[in-house]
């Protein structure tokens, strides 16, 4: 995807610092270890309060799952702006007001391996309800661990099947050439 959307978005969050390290400064130990266990209080406590601070903000939408004031995202994402955020399918706006409601639509999460640093997109996980069966996951305990068992030998083409969030695939553009990804939804 080439939209002008998808670089304003990715450099307003890396403008925002938010990143793996930044976040989990942000929470501290005990809340970040609870965010990785699924639990999402005590990283409310910490963030409800900050949501004016661009990396609360989005940590609030993007991985906590709560709804944050229109001005309060497009504070945090100057360039894009929640229209940006709306026109990729990140984001949905209860109206143009500042104090007007902004949904997460997607799960955004900082990820960080090696060298690298990426956002990757799943389905909301935090909304209270049944996973469907189409459901894509975010990075888990299980994608990591694969990652770190995966042999990164350079090569020509790759391709990842059922490919989820994507997170083998952004590992395997650090050592092929050519990365096929592909899932049923």
């Amino acid at each position: 995807m080439s939209r002008p959307e998808v670089a304003a978005v990715a450099a307003d969050l890396g403008a925002a610092a938010f990143r793996v390290d930044a976040v989990a400064d942000l929470l501290g130990p005990v809340a970040h270890a609870a965010l990785g266990r699924d639990q999402v209080r005590p990283a409310d406590r910490v963030t409800r309060d900050r949501v004016g601070e661009p990396l609360a903000a989005l940590t609030r939408l993007w991985l906590l799952g709560l709804p944050v004031a229109r001005g309060a995202l497009d504070a945090a994402l100057p360039s894009a702006g929640t229209a940006g955020a709306e026109a990729l399918g990140l984001v949905e706006a209860s109206g143009v007001a500042p104090d007007d409601e902004v949904r997460p639509l997607v799960d955004l999460t900082p990820y960080a391996a090696d060298d690298h640093e990426w956002w990757l997109a799943s389905d909301l996980t935090h909304t209270g309800r049944p996973l469907r069966p189409d459901h894509v996951l975010g990075v888990g305990g299980a994608s990591t661990t694969l990652a770190r068992w995966t042999p990164r030998p350079r090569v020509t083409r790759a391709l990842d099947i059922g490919t989820g969030c994507g997170v083998q695939a952004f590992h395997l553009a650090t050592h092929a050439a050519e990365v096929t990804a592909t899932d049923t939804s």
